[in-house]
């Protein structure tokens, strides 16, 4: 590789952009043709961006758009750009020879092309352009990556130079089915024969797999997913396990551009090594998996190990953020803040564009009245700050502190570091349940002052006393199930479980209460209308997806050999439902580990709290006040701290005085009032503004630093 930069650096001068006109204006790259081996060359052209709803440049020159992981920014090598030596990362470097076609040239949107990377002024105004670029494009393909050698297999499962023009020639990839069965028995008999798959083949399998599942297959019809008793069947079941996770590993399912760079496009090509996928295919295969193992294969699904589903749950996961928000951009319903809550998972070189790489998202008007616009002159503390303030100043509600991580001394405890969210998975997060309630249901008066300061009208309830550890379900279900135990051990450890809580009722109550949230999910056996639950692209269907990933959103749909769907709906629990949470520990704690026996979602009517508590729990504490209250919150709450309702918000917060805590650099007159933001949390008691009917001459102003 470094042969081949130093050899097209010593025949070619470097490549410098012209700066572009006008502000309305981007570039193209065209591929020339050539042979896989041959030296790649490219040129660029100009054009006018229209406005939508019609951006193409103009009807003779139609262009697709790239979608891939850059690579390591240090390792690069050179091609030829309009003449000129140009280096590129080795990610680019592979999608180009396989993009290339050999005999004509090939017209693609590429940022790294495209967008003179050194120029912050330029850069930020062709990011502002990149919703409607990929709008524009008459097709997008993602490119995942090149396959692993496998010499041994590559005349079966892969082809060694092959573009993607050849790929999407390729029988093998229109025609599958009498490929698959091939490769069926030619992995089996490796397997029989104690041989070990290769990384390639393990991939291949696994989207075999997903083209069977997407076709509507049943478990039992998938070669890779018959987990029967056959030594066979759990090898086979093991590799494309693996497989899913060596395809979730390539770094494109992680990229925060990658949400614009698929919902938005008209028609998205996958394509890894040689093999081919529309886009379509992974989403029918998420949505079908979804189905099945809700209702006809469950008892198959279930048969697996727990970290052998979690590739499946994560896929899942990943295909619903992406198809909610199409749906909800269709409906206009996606402003910059909801986009950020549901994508604040993903992963940027750059921390800004955790915030930037999501406004192509918006619609042309949203974007213009958005108070945030790309500009790298910026630091990441601003451009999170102005988030929130947007957030405040759009909605009047505190919605962006909810579910918070600021973990950075430099930044205030207020603004989200949005760069700690590296995990794929999380969608719509804690705060989707939060619409059940109302602790101060009023539009807030909060003041953001120089970015660094947030003011805002508050009651004190109470002071933390004891804290329990910390409940991380990916231990699973069992370990689960025991460190709830151990909250209701330090509850009766500081009294007794039946004596009166302190807003009535008893304590015991009061905990289940605490711990489920007051939620439960509950199904509808008696379906009202006789319809298909939903198309895959329903804001419903995908929040039942999430509903199985991490607990539930608002509702489950479940399918059953009957066409009608078993519907489950959140809802606020009752005391008819508490009595059924002694049960649901009780199986939840003989869960063995790496197992995933949740009950019965059709006869078990404690099975709503598997629903729910992943949401009410996961990473939070137990802890009680010094007048007896009862939360869930922080992972980071500590005794002393204490708990406000703050104006415009549905749930209480954890806030630490600032006289306790070491932060310099912020500084304000009054101290008395001035605290850290900890997090939110659930108190039981004050979620549905009995602290505002209460005490409302507590309220004061609360200064959050």
């Amino acid at each position: 590789m470094e042969q081949l930069k130093r050899t097209s650096t010593a025949n070619f001068t470097t490549y410098k952009y012209t700066q572009l006109s006008e502000g309305n204006c981007f570039r193209l790259a065209h591929i020339l043709p050539g042979n896989y081996t041959d030296t790649i060359e490219c040129t660029l052209s100009t054009h006018p961006l229209s406005p939508s709803p019609s951006p193409s440049p103009s009807p003779s020159a139609p262009f697709e758009a790239l979608s891939y992981a850059w690579g390591p920014p240090e390792i690069t090598t050179t091609i030829q750009l309009d003449g000129r030596a140009f280096s590129v990362t080795t990610g680019l470097h592979t999608a180009l020879r396989r993009l290339r076609c050999a005999d004509r040239e090939r017209t693609v949107w590429i940022d790294q092309l495209c967008i003179s990377q050194s120029d912050d002024a330029e850069k930020a105004v062709q990011v502002g352009h990149m919703g409607l670029i990929y709008e524009a494009a008459q097709r997008v393909v993602v490119w995942l990556g090149d396959e692993v050698e496998s010499p041994e297999f590559d005349s079966e499962l892969g082809a060694g130079g092959m573009t993607v023009e050849q790929a999407e020639a390729d029988p093998r990839n229109r025609a599958r089915v009498s490929r698959r069965r091939k490769n069926d028995a030619v992995l089996v008999g490796k397997v029989l024969e104690g041989g070990e798959m290769s990384d390639w083949e393990r991939i291949c399998a696994a989207l075999d797999m997903l083209r069977d599942v997407a076709g509507g297959k049943h478990a039992g019809q998938v070669p890779y997913i018959r987990w029967g008793e056959a030594s066979e069947d759990w090898e086979l079941a093991k590799a494309v396990s693996d497989g899913m996770k060596l395809l979730l590993k390539r770094r494109w399912w992680n990229r925060i551009w990658v949400v614009q760079e698929t919902v938005l496009p008209r028609d998205v090509l996958v394509v890894i090594g040689s093999q081919v996928v529309p886009w379509i295919v992974l989403g029918d295969a998420a949505r079908n998996w979804v189905q099945h193992c809700q209702s006809c294969c469950r008892l198959s699904f279930g048969s697996i190990p727990q970290d052998q589903q979690r590739p499946f749950v994560r896929f899942a996961s990943i295909m619903q953020g992406i198809f909610l928000a199409r749906t909800l951009r269709a409906q206009k319903q996606l402003g910059i803040e909801r986009a950020v809550e549901m994508f604040r998972c993903r992963a940027a070189t750059d921390d800004r564009d955790k915030v930037y790489g999501l406004l192509g998202l918006l619609p042309s008007d949203s974007y213009a009245d958005c108070d945030i616009q790309p500009d790298y002159t910026s630091p990441t503390i601003e451009v999170y700050a102005r988030l929130v303030k947007n957030c405040i100043d759009s909605l009047y509600a505190l919605h962006m502190l909810v579910d918070i991580t600021s973990g950075r001394p430099d930044f205030p405890s207020w603004v989200p570091d949005l760069a700690a969210f590296e995990t794929v998975g999380d969608v719509e997060a804690r705060s989707s349940l939060y619409e059940f309630y109302r602790a101060w249901n009023w539009y807030t008066n909060a003041r953001v002052h120089d970015n660094r300061v947030m003011s805002v009208s508050g009651i004190r309830v109470d002071r933390i006393a004891v804290v329990g550890e910390q409940l991380t379900m990916h231990n699973g279900w069992g370990r689960t199930g025991a460190m709830i135990q151990s909250w209701h051990d330090l509850m009766v450890t500081h009294g007794v479980a039946d004596e009166p809580y302190v807003t009535g009722g008893t304590r015991e109550e009061a905990f289940i209460r605490t711990v489920t949230g007051e939620l439960i999910a509950t199904n509808n056996l008696v379906i009202q209308h006789r319809q298909l639950a939903a198309s895959w692209l329903s804001r419903s269907f995908w929040s039942g997806v999430w509903s199985l990933v991490k607990g539930s959103i608002s509702s489950l749909l479940c399918w059953t050999s009957d066409p009608d769907p078993l519907e489950f709906e959140t809802r606020r629990s009752g005391p008819e439902d508490w009595g059924l949470f002694s049960r649901w520990l009780a199986r939840i704690k003989a869960v063995q580990p790496n197992r995933c026996d949740h009950g019965d979602p059709a006869t078990d009517p404690s099975f709503g709290f598997t629903l729910t508590i992943p949401n009410t729990c996961d990473e939070r504490r137990f802890y009680m006040t010094e007048s007896g209250y009862m939360g869930v919150g922080s992972p980071n709450a500590q005794p002393g701290d204490e708990v406000f309702v703050l104006k415009g918000s549905f749930v209480p917060f954890v806030l630490r005085r600032r006289d306790a805590v070491a932060a310099a650099g912020f500084t304000r007159a009054d101290g008395s009032n001035s605290f850290l933001l900890v997090g939110d949390c659930y108190l039981q008691g004050v979620m549905d503004g009995e602290a505002v009917q209460k005490w409302p001459e507590r309220k004061q102003c609360v200064w959050l630093l």
